[in-house]
């Protein structure tokens, strides 16, 4: 007896402005590597000595559901506990990126009788931290390149007959064949065929003398006989 009205004193003394049950975040802000698998999150109330309950739910920032993490909502439901606990799957992978957050709230809590004043805490902001090494460095796209100078052209000498002047001949440039002074016939200077002409008019003439001197002698002998 004396202690249910020990109880019944306190409770009727309690300021009727006084909130009954305090929902919390344990943390303000929660950070988590991607490849951690999840996030607890702890939410606590200010006292136990009546049922409670709290409902909480996750909302989309940077981070999406089914694609960064998995989305989450129930209820805590509070006996004598003080602090409840839930788990946020994350979803890690291997590409490069900015760090990317989500929120968590609380909503529509309830119990505490007989005097159901509540006092919930402001959304708390997951972030979830990208643990990927950034791809290496692409090679460039306009490489250097070096110019070469052109090697001079080699050059050859024409050999050409005794009394000609040689010729230079550059790789790469047409050719150029020595020209022959003076009109030609067939294929041999006019100088040439004078000479050649001069010196058969030299062979019928000592012919000629020998025919005449042949027949001048056989003149003779015939004269002689007779």
């Amino acid at each position: 007896m004396l202690a249910v009205a020990g109880t019944l004193a306190v409770w009727l003394s309690s300021p009727a402005s006084a909130a009954c049950h305090q929902f919390t975040f344990d943390k303000d802000a929660y950070s988590v590597p991607e490849g951690a698998g999840s996030i607890t999150i702890t939410v606590s109330r200010d006292n136990g000595f009546a049922p409670s309950s709290i409902s909480y739910e996750t909302v989309d920032a940077t981070a999406k559901a089914g694609q960064d993490y998995t989305a989450r909502s129930g209820t805590l439901s509070y006996g004598t506990e003080i602090s409840m606990s839930f788990s946020v799957p994350v979803t890690g992978d291997s590409k490069d990126e900015p760090n990317e957050t989500f929120q968590v709230r609380l909503h529509d809590p309830s119990g505490c009788a007989p005097n159901p004043t509540y006092d919930v805490d402001d959304p708390s902001t997951v972030t979830i931290q990208d643990d990927d090494a950034p791809p290496p460095p692409k090679p460039s796209t306009n490489p250097t390149s070096t110019m070469t100078s052109p090697s001079p052209s080699p050059t050859a000498t024409r050999a050409t007959p005794s009394g000609a002047p040689a010729t230079t001949t550059t790789a790469g440039s047409p050719s150029v064949e020595p020209s022959t002074t003076g009109p030609t016939v067939g294929a041999r200077p006019a100088g040439d065929q004078d000479e050649n002409a001069g010196g058969g008019i030299a062979t019928i003439v000592a012919a000629l003398l020998v025919v005449g001197v042949g027949g001048a002698l056989l003149a003779r002998r015939r004269t002689r006989a007779s």
